[in-house]
């Protein structure tokens, strides 16, 4: 009886320990749209949090469009990719037009705000 009680509490705990890895879901930060806006097919604005600089993340987002590219073949890149870089004082940000992978990607990263 001790035994079986023992493997049941031992098979609780590993499973207690375990269901947090399979319930979370990776951040992403949201992406914000007004009801009125023209949208342009897959061009987004990333804004960073405070304290985060554009210009440093500008070559990380260049770096995943271009994997992208490379893995899933051309996509217009003359249109595609960082288009702008926003290093406005408090207002840090880029703006580009990116595939919805490469969005996620990048909506996963802690110092991006929102979309």
């Amino acid at each position: 009886m001790l035994l079986k009680l023992s493997t049941v509490v031992l098979l609780m705990a590993s499973t207690a320990a375990a269901l947090p890895s399979f319930l979370q879901s990776e951040r992403l930060a949201p992406i914000v749209s007004s009801a009125n806006a023209d949208i342009i097919p897959d061009s987004y604005f990333v804004v960073f949090k405070n304290g985060v600089r554009a210009n440093d993340h500008s070559a990380w987002v260049h770096d995943l469009h271009k994997r992208d590219l490379t893995a899933n073949g051309l996509w217009d890149s003359i249109t595609s990719g960082v288009k702008h870089v926003y290093d406005m004082g408090d207002f840090q940000g880029i703006a580009g037009r990116f595939r919805p992978d490469v969005l996620d990607e990048i909506r996963k990263n802690p110092d991006v705000r929102l979309v």
